[in-house]
């Protein structure tokens, strides 16, 4: 992995929680990706990909974002990225329009209470995923 940037993950109950610490740009954008997308079991119900440090995002980082949540909505799960307001990166994510597709959380526990709550339905009604393809009942 780079040295510009770090990632650790965890499992918190049926999520993935991944923490991006450092700079995602063209130089590691690509196996940052692959080292993201590889940690989402298919039994899960998603990943909250939580960039709350990291300090710098090119164009190739948000459309790392991009592409992960059209993936992961295509599987049937969703992304929720973990970008506070006092983030170096917020302007930039606002910017790209990332909101649109992938919805984004001030906090990790706000991001699976969302995620729990909008992937796992109640008895007796549907639930909705949004995605930047169509969307999915199920």
């Amino acid at each position: 992995m780079s040295q510009l940037a770090q990632i650790s993950t965890r499992i918190e109950g049926n999520a993935i929680v991944a923490s991006v610490v450092g700079e995602v740009d063209i130089s590691n954008a690509s196996e940052i990706g692959s080292a993201l997308e590889g940690s989402v079991p298919q039994r899960a119900l998603g990943l909250v990909l939580d960039l709350s440090k990291a300090t710098y995002i090119d164009s190739a980082g948000v459309h790392l974002l991009f592409r992960l949540g059209g993936r992961l909505t295509r599987r049937r799960q969703q992304l929720r990225v973990v970008v506070p307001d006092s983030s170096p990166i917020f302007k930039l994510v606002n910017l790209a329009g990332l909101g649109w597709t992938v919805p984004r959380d001030p906090g990790v526990p706000e991001a699976l209470s969302k995620l729990r709550a909008e992937v796992t339905p109640e008895l007796g009604e549907e639930a909705w995923v949004s995605g930047p393809d169509a969307p999915l009942y199920y």
